[in-house]
């Protein structure tokens, strides 16, 4: 299968923010031109590559809509007692296109997706609270994936269907940034389950989107043609935690991390953090060469040295630490796992895996199991001190009241963060 260069791929990811600014785009049929789908294009900056068509031929609408935003999930969510209640207001907007291709891409069809988008006069983009409904639905295949991503995703799934029975493409691509990420994940599995199609996938600072099950379908069902390019320093790459994994299993692609040796929400821009790294390269091997990520036996030795104190060698709050926080920490999961559940995360395990209690419980039950998993989990406990500014011992608080603790000031330290990041996009 032809993959979408680097280039082409961040190309798309960005410009498609432009559906819900340009003006001519409003109607969905830009200016009087005969062909309003390759007009559509040129305003895209996509003409002469692809041409943006609406689900049926005709002159029906052309983009995706859905509604978004409205209150989180019941259960005492932190946002809810710090904003106004103006900004739970659902909007429905435009989250992405669908494109057939000319000339060198002819037989092939895009679907691209945006992230975060909301009114400057916001303090937060109703989007957003999509991210933070955190519960769990039913998505492609059956699987639990996250409840927010899906309720938008579900509302155009038929114009994706319907696309794709009109335009019969012989190849498929599914690209997004941020939010648009997780939409063109559901995309990308969604069309290769329903149509046994080829289709690959690519995305930009992309938050987690379903449990295990989940993850290992789209790591099976586009091995070798999905493409998740993630920054070091972009805090939305690392929400939400477990139970939610990216795919592929295996790891993503790492941008070079520039000066940036804190968390940074800059990071996260498409325009001038992913689209400027990664049009540097030419071809998915060199960008997938620029940066080794740390192998399991590497995670251990650190933990091993953080057990006995310290936050094994980093500086407070620098990328390097939180990057290797975030591997050990699946990595002492799914070792937990083994022992407690006794194979792993199994599909049945990972359903159950949606609160930070349940999560503290399977690391405590690992830790009086067996003596290195409880050196590894000290380790791991000491480390997320250090990146707090907190002081680490090596006898850590095991309880599992101790690691519910523990585990709830990074994940709150993270998704404060991502907001951020997503609140300087615009």
């Amino acid at each position: 299968m032809k993959l979408l260069p680097p280039k082409l791929a961040a190309s798309l990811a960005d410009t498609v923010y432009a559906i819900n600014d340009n003006p001519l785009l409003e109607t969905g049929r830009p200016r009087s031109s005969m062909d309003a789908a390759q007009d559509r294009g040129l305003l895209l900056g996509i003409g002469g590559q692809f041409a943006i068509r609406p689900p049926q031929s005709g002159d029906a609408y052309p983009f995706m809509r859905a509604q978004s935003g409205g209150s989180p999930l019941p259960g005492g969510n932190w946002m809810a007692s710090q904003l106004d209640s103006h900004v739970f207001t659902p909007v429905r907007s435009d989250f992405g296109y669908i494109a057939t291709g000319e000339g060198e891409w002819q037989r092939h069809m895009v679907i691209v997706t945006r992230g975060t988008m909301g009114p400057e006069t916001s303090k937060i983009s109703p989007d957003w609270l999509t991210n933070y409904n955190i519960g769990m639905d039913r998505g492609p295949g059956g699987h639990k994936v996250h409840a927010g991503f899906h309720r938008v995703w579900a509302q155009f799934r038929d114009f994706v269907d319907a696309a794709v029975a009109t335009y019969k493409p012989e190849l498929i691509h599914c690209v997004g940034h941020s939010l648009g990420g997780a939409l063109a994940t559901l995309n990308a599995v969604h069309v290769a389950q329903s149509t046994g199609r080829p289709v690959a996938l690519y995305t930009f600072g992309a938050p987690r989107v379903g449990a295990l099950p989940f993850a290992t379908e789209a790591s099976w069902r586009l091995s070798g043609r999905l493409k998740r390019v993630y920054h070091p320093a972009d805090p939305v790459p690392m929400i939400p935690l477990l139970p939610f994994l990216h795919a592929p299993l295996s790891s993503g692609i790492r941008l070079p991390n520039e000066d940036k040796g804190i968390m940074d929400g800059s990071a996260h821009n498409m325009t001038n953090s992913y689209r400027r790294l990664v049009s540097r390269f030419d071809d998915w091997g060199g960008l997938e060469n620029a940066n080794v990520v740390v192998n399991d036996f590497q995670i251990e030795l650190w933990l091993r040295m953080a057990a006995k104190g310290g936050n094994g060698g980093f500086l407070m709050r620098s990328t390097a630490l939180l990057e290797t926080i975030g591997h050990a920490l699946s990595l002492v999961v799914a070792r937990a796992a083994f022992y407690v559940l006794g194979s792993g995360i199994s599909a049945a395990a990972t359903s159950m895996l949606t609160s930070l209690d349940y999560l503290a419980w399977l690391l405590e039950r690992g830790a009086e199991m067996v003596d290195t998993l409880r050196e590894q989990l000290t380790g791991l406990v000491n480390a997320i001190f250090g990146y707090l500014g907190r002081i680490a011992n090596s006898a850590a608080d095991l309880s599992r009241k101790a690691l519910r603790w523990v585990l709830d000031l990074l994940f709150s330290m993270l998704a404060s963060a991502a907001r951020v990041a997503i609140d300087r996009l615009w």
